[in-house]
């Protein structure tokens, strides 16, 4: 897997593959995401801001293999103790101890 910062690309891919997924996001402070707008109006992600703020520490998890961007790792300053993974179902923990 690759850790990389999002384009505008990976809109629709991680929609797809984690977002419009109840099992995914229903452990985070989202609300249901229905469409790719849903993601960029109500949780105001992969506007210009949020692809420019590196130091938000949001990163796209990207299969090395397929080039698929299958998640999100959110990281705050480690004062704020705020971590957090999105992944794509089929995709948990692949050979790690859950």
């Amino acid at each position: 897997m690759i850790l990389r910062r999002f384009t505008i690309d990976d809109l629709e891919p991680v929609f797809n593959n984690c977002w419009s997924k109840p099992e995914v996001w229903q452990w985070t402070n989202y609300k249901p995401m229905k469409t790719t707008e849903d993601v960029v109006k109500t949780a105001e992600m992969f506007t210009e801001e949020w692809l420019g703020a590196y130091s938000r520490y949001s990163w796209a998890i990207q299969l090395k293999a397929s080039g698929d961007v299958i998640g999100r790792f959110f990281g705050m300053h480690s004062e704020d103790r705020l971590k957090q993974i999105e992944l794509a179902r089929g995709h948990y923990a692949p050979g790690l101890p859950v």
